[in-house]
């Protein structure tokens, strides 16, 4: 009876919502997805929209990242499609 008592306050404190994950999270590795697919960021509808100052962060990690194995002669493309993919097959985490 205690455990149902002290879940029953722990579900009324709770937020009434929680922050979509999209408004608090890094973008990059949605931005390499997105490429990977052939698509914009943009093309996609969302329920929230990504911020903007977060999808300006990404595309600038992403470009950095793309001109490092640019540099490095291992491909030779826009950062677009084949890069997303290729990037996103290295690993983030």
């Amino acid at each position: 009876m205690l455990s149902v008592r002290y879940q029953n306050e722990k579900w009324r404190r709770r937020a009434a919502f929680t922050t979509p994950e999209i408004l608090q999270a890094d973008l990059l590795t949605l931005r390499l997805d997105v490429a990977a697919w052939g698509c914009q960021i943009g093309d996609l509808f969302w329920l929230d929209a990504p911020p903007t100052a977060q999808l300006k962060a990404s595309a600038e990690q992403a470009e950095a990242i793309a001109g490092g194995f640019r540099q490095a002669g291992q491909f030779n493309c826009a950062c677009g499609k084949a890069s997303g993919l290729q990037i996103r097959q290295i690993g983030l985490d």
